[in-house]
């Protein structure tokens, strides 16, 4: 069974939910905004992921095509402190009781050495174009042990993301929610 996510300008991620368990991370959701939120300058990726209950990936998507990016810092820098805050947001989510359940599998998958952590900044169009970007990335979040990628509908460099694909859909104005 397969269900849609609308997560940034005119893309669509269409994924297997039987082997996904992918949440929003950034808003509505109710953990960051009364969480880690609550600090100033805190960035959060769009959703987080769970695949096959084992490798957690780290979303952020960005489309550039049609318009320029307007914030002075690279792009792989604002993701990278995306990627910290939302690592320590989700950690303080789990130790909530209201959201420990619906968070901890994410952050289990963070404590286990077996499983893979993957960053992916999936950016159409990206300012300092994917190699930059992708350097930088990769050089700033070795703390992590992770696999950094930028990637986009034209270059998927050497990463496959398994049983989701991403199209271009350029019907869609409006950004729905993930559950």
């Amino acid at each position: 069974m397969a269900a849609k996510v609308k997560c940034e300008g005119d893309l669509d991620f269409e994924y297997d939910d039987e082997r996904w368990s992918l949440k929003r991370w950034d808003h509505p959701n109710v953990a960051y905004k009364n969480g880690i939120m609550r600090l100033q300058e805190t960035g959060a990726v769009d959703f987080v992921g769970l695949h096959n209950k084992r490798d957690l990936y780290l979303f952020e998507v960005k489309d550039y095509r049609g318009h320029r990016r307007m914030k002075p810092q690279p792009l792989w820098q604002e993701f990278g402190c995306k990627v910290r805050d939302t690592i320590a947001g989700l950690i303080g989510a789990c130790r909530q009781d209201h959201h420990q359940d619906e968070w901890f599998p994410f952050v289990e998958a963070l404590s286990r050495p077996r499983s893979t952590i993957f960053a992916i900044l999936w950016a159409e169009a990206p300012p300092e174009g994917i190699a930059a970007t992708q350097e930088g990335l990769r050089s700033r979040l070795k703390w992590l042990r992770c696999q950094a990628h930028v990637v986009n509908s034209k270059h998927q460099g050497r990463i496959r993301i398994p049983d989701m694909q991403v199209s271009f859909n350029p019907r869609h104005r409006f950004k729905s929610p993930v559950p």
